[in-house]
């Protein structure tokens, strides 16, 4: 939410020479409004707006998170995060500094970003584009991923009656059933919202449009050109049904017909069109969770990867489960480098397990290591180095890093290798919380203070003396037989702002290496280890060969997000920074012409110390009945 207001002059002819100020007007307005100017199919994948004040703090972005906890509190510092603070490769604070200065350029920039909520994270090389609001202290930017952000699709089709029946036959083809994201493509009433889909709104204004002129180009009240996307994607993919429907059959006739759950394809203009297996047992909450198909991790992440390989991934949960938990594999597809949509198939994770133990436990050589060895682990790594797949479920989801600091250490070179599997990124989030200290710090220097002591003993008779004031009644003196129960009360956590530092690991195609072997000394035994990438894919198979006495006893970092302590010296430069900040372009602070005597005047008022103590000596007299029968 953003507030704008106007100042309102006294405009009669007399008086608006002496720019007489009556008030202030305003309105509050919600970002989401300012968010329609710039939809997500127009930006592309991992595209995003946002918008900067005059003092370079963030009116909205993608990264600006306001609330924190279970709760969703609202953060202290919410409204004062700082542009530089969410790009965090504008060291210079370029971009900054021209968008506070309301530039209407462009540039190039690499960046840093997480995803996942804070659990990955990647480098990408984004376009910046930017302009001035008008009339407005706010300037706006779009971010366009370099290479297939600079591609767009655009559908050959028009809103005709023969794309109003694609429309509805969506739900209607081979078993398959549509979901269109939730992004604004007509305007709906409330009451039309609340009963009905997305795509039933689409079909709905576009048949009423029909109806009554049969031109919507001029009565539909909808984004037309996403009206055509998604009648585009509804063409193209109207025969994924019978296609998906054979896929199973040959999956009954391998008796492994409830391994694979749910085929899927998400495309640009928002649709989900998917096919349940009619035959799994178990239930899938994949198109709930990712409505909207630009935004979702399966895409994003996938088109990143490229559309030569399948991306796999497992919920960051999924050791909490009991063998039930689903693999999604998704794979982009590309039109003349411009993506078009992600397609894939969710399964059981027991049956990539299966498979998974075939292949590792059928050797026909004699000196052949096997995964059910008991010397040997065995890891199924995604290309940001959490497991997918290994012997022990509880670690499914989680980190390698949390299981196996000193084998992370040396995949990402902290030990000095120059090859590395995984690159290791450090990421500081100036918007983090973290829980306030209970105040047991080290505090031998006070002991040198002579005067603490005495300090200390005034403090807490000070207190204590006030404590006793709020707490003296009165009435309590007078009535001395009447008790209250006390009950303890337990509070919970609280939190502060502060700066974290995250570390990240994610596999770069252009400086990682794909295989890597070697051993890890830790003290009286050795770590034996081999990682080889699994072609078309983002897996790693990691192979570890250790006896079952060796634990590693060498020093290894800690990978878990901690706040960042700044010394004196780091404190002061931070305070001694002074951003660049432009004052609003028109001042109404004085006139020339103004008569001061015109306005208002104040005074004060003072509380009378003898009411106050006649009012609260009757109060303490009256009965307590009376009280509760008055408060009540």
């Amino acid at each position: 939410m953003t507030t704008v207001a106007q100042p309102v002059f006294n405009k009669k002819n007399e008086s608006f020479a002496q720019g007489i100020l009556l008030g202030v007007v305003g309105t509050d307005v919600p970002v989401f409004e300012l968010l329609k100017l710039t939809p997500p199919y127009k930006l592309g994948v991992n595209g995003y707006s946002f918008a900067v004040t005059n003092n370079g703090y963030l009116l909205f972005h993608p990264d600006l998170r306001p609330l924190y906890g279970d709760n969703d509190s609202l953060k202290p510092n919410y409204n004062s995060v700082d542009l530089a603070e969410v790009e965090l490769s504008d060291d210079r604070e370029i971009l900054r500094t021209k968008m506070v200065d309301r530039k209407h350029e462009s540039m190039n920039m690499d960046v840093k970003v997480h995803t996942s909520n804070m659990k990955r994270a990647q480098e990408r090389s984004n376009s910046y584009n930017f302009i001035e609001l008008k009339d407005t202290p706010f300037s706006l930017g779009l971010a366009i991923v370099n290479d297939y952000g600079h591609y767009y699709m655009k559908p050959n089709v028009e809103i005709d009656e023969e794309g109003l029946q694609d429309l509805i036959n969506l739900n209607n083809d081979n078993g398959t059933l549509a979901q269109a994201g939730s992004w604004i493509y007509c305007q709906l009433t409330n009451a039309e919202a609340k009963n009905m889909t997305k795509l039933e709104g689409v079909i709905l204004k576009v048949n009423e449009s029909f109806s009554q002129t049969g031109n919507p180009d001029y009565t539909l009240k909808c984004d037309q050109e996403l009206i055509k996307h998604i009648i585009f994607d509804a063409k193209v993919t109207e025969n994924l049904g019978s296609c998906w429907q054979q896929k199973f059959q040959n999956l009954q006739m391998a008796n492994t017909s409830d391994s694979v759950v749910l085929q899927f394809v998400g495309t640009k203009g928002g649709l989900t069109r998917y096919y349940l297996n009619p035959r799994a047992l178990q239930e899938s909450d994949f198109v709930l969770e990712n409505n909207n198909t630009l935004q979702a991790d399966y895409y994003t992440r996938a088109t990143v990867l490229g559309n030569d390989s399948f991306l796999y991934s497992v919920p960051f949960d999924a050791g909490n489960y009991n063998n039930d938990t689903l693999v999604t594999a998704s794979s982009i597809v590309l039109v003349d480098n411009a993506p078009a949509a992600a397609v894939g198939i969710q399964f059981k994770w027991s049956f990539l397990q299966d498979m998974f133990t075939n292949v590792t436990t059928n050797c026909t050589e004699e000196e052949c290591m096997k995964c059910s060895d008991e010397d040997i682990d065995c890891y199924l790594l995604d290309n940001d180095a959490y497991i997918i797949l290994s012997e022990t479920q509880e670690k499914i989801g989680k980190p390698l890093s949390d299981y196996k600091p000193a084998v992370m250490m040396e995949l990402s070179g902290e030990d000095g290798t120059l090859d590395v599997v995984y690159k290791k990124m450090i990421i500081t989030d100036f918007q983090g919380m973290c829980q306030k200290g209970d105040g047991t710090d080290s505090a031998a220097s006070i002991l040198l203070d002579p005067f603490f002591s005495v300090s200390a003993y005034l403090r807490w008779l000070t207190h204590y003396v006030i404590l006793q004031l709020v707490q003296f009644s009165v009435y309590d003196w007078l009535y001395a037989g009447v008790w209250a129960e006390a009950t303890p009360t337990f509070h919970s956590y609280s939190y502060k702002p502060c700066d974290k530092v995250y570390t990240f690991f994610t596999h770069d195609p252009e400086t990682s290496v794909t295989s890597m072997s070697g051993s890890i000394g830790c003290g009286d035994c050795e770590i034996g280890y081999s990682i080889e990438a699994v072609n078309g894919s983002n897996l790693f198979l990691l192979v570890l060969k250790t006896e079952e006495t060796c634990e590693c006893r060498k020093n290894v970092t800690s990978f878990q997000p901690e706040e960042k302590i700044y010394n004196n010296t780091e404190k002061c430069a931070r305070k001694s920074v002074q951003r660049h900040r432009r004052r609003p372009e028109t001042c109404h602070a004085y006139h020339d012409e103004e008569n001061s005597d015109d306005c208002g005047g104040a005074t004060s008022v003072q509380a009378s110390m003898l009411m106050l103590f006649i009012i609260a000596i009757f109060a303490a007299r009256l009965p307590l009945q009376y009280l509760d029968s008055t408060l009540q």
